[in-house]
């Protein structure tokens, strides 16, 4: 017996000693974290975003502890570099802070873009007078209209709309324009379709009542690849475009199918404007150009975003290889990587012992 029990014993020993095959107790965690962001996807396919990111998040847990206490005393600098190093403690920049990364993960940009584009014609009718620059003055030239930027685009909205009072014709006209342009921008981030593909389209390649899905048709000679598609369009869409045809109306009559779907599609230029107006800066932190391609990429990180089987994103965006929907066309900072990593357990096994502590 003594026997058996000493060799019970040295067996629960064995098992409980870590090695190459040791369980940490999250890896299942882990598992869920990944499928979060990349839905079917194999975990192998992205672990240098997620182990980046694991990473990231212990070195900004310790940074953070030390951030704190710094900040609390007196005559201590907490954005002095060296203090960290004093306690072997990396140092994150403002810009890579979790905190930061957490706040800046689902930021309404789109939303936000698209009510400028609306609002953006009223408001350039009451925008003021501002001097310019010594540089910048020609001639008699000495002022400019002031740009309408994410500060002042409400108020100059409102002044916009007063001036509008007696004049209604000519306020529906730059609601309209203001709509239209909102709706191109609408298309190319929910459709991933290009400048030169939406400005092709015609109102007969519509299927907004089409079942089960409304659709429309991209020709094989209007499309980048030379190859023709019908995109699925959602319902939210399906209603703004159905309102743009109801402001084409002229009196009982409908424009003819071979008309095309804008009238005037938004130049570079206008979406520059439309972008200042939102208050969205033209280069990202990355020093990345915000232009209407762009709206293509959101596209596809939205689609990875949201779980979708990277051979359905590929087919969605019309690639023919899926490294350039997974690589090029696919943001992993805009993923929902905070979320999938907050979802693990704490890797500090005196906080887990004090948090159980406390329960009890």
């Amino acid at each position: 017996m003594a026997k058996k029990a000493k060799k019970a014993r040295k067996k629960r020993a064995a098992a409980q000693k870590p090695g190459n095959g040791a369980n940490l107790g999250f890896e299942a965690t882990l598992c869920t974290a990944a499928d979060k962001m990349r839905g079917h996807m194999d975990p192998g396919e992205y672990k240098h975003v997620v182990l980046g990111l694991i990473f990231l998040k212990y070195i900004s847990d310790a940074f953070e502890e030390v951030h704190a206490r710094l900040a609390a005393e007196d005559y201590a600098d907490p954005e002095d570099r060296d203090e960290y190093m004093a306690e072997n403690v990396f140092w994150v920049p403002k810009e890579a802070r979790w905190p930061r990364l957490q706040d800046n993960a689902k930021q309404p940009t789109i939303g936000k873009l698209l009510d400028a584009a609306r609002r953006r014609p009223i408001a350039m009718l009451a925008r003021k007078t501002v001097p310019l620059p010594e540089e910048d003055k020609v001639g008699r030239s000495s002022w400019t209209y002031e740009a309408v930027t994410g500060k002042n685009l409400g108020r100059c909205y409102r002044d916009g709309l007063n001036r509008l009072q007696g004049d209604p014709k000519r306020r529906a006209k730059l609601e309209q324009l203001g709509r239209e342009r909102a709706l191109f921008h609408l298309l190319a981030v929910s459709t991933g379709l290009r400048r030169k593909e939406l400005a092709s389209l015609t109102i007969g390649r519509l299927h907004l009542d089409a079942v089960p899905t409304p659709f429309l048709e991209l020709h094989a000679a209007d499309a980048k690849n030379a190859k023709a598609a019908n995109l699925p369009l959602r319902a939210d869409v399906v209603a703004e475009v159905k309102r743009h045809l109801a402001d084409r109306q002229s009196g009982l009559d409908s424009p003819p199918l071979d008309a095309k779907l804008f009238t005037r599609p938004p130049a570079i230029r206008i979406f520059d404007a439309d972008l200042q107006a939102a208050g969205i800066p033209k280069y990202d932190q990355r020093g990345r150009v915000v232009d209407i391609h762009a709206l293509r990429h959101t596209f596809g990180t939205h689609l990875s975003a949201a779980g979708v089987h990277p051979r359905t994103a590929m087919a969605a965006m019309r690639h023919s290889r899926i490294e350039l929907t997974m690589n090029l066309y696919t943001d992993p900072v805009l993923l929902d990587v905070a979320g999938a990593v907050e979802a693990l357990p704490s890797f500090d096994g005196q906080s887990e012992a004090a948090a159980a502590a406390a329960g009890a």
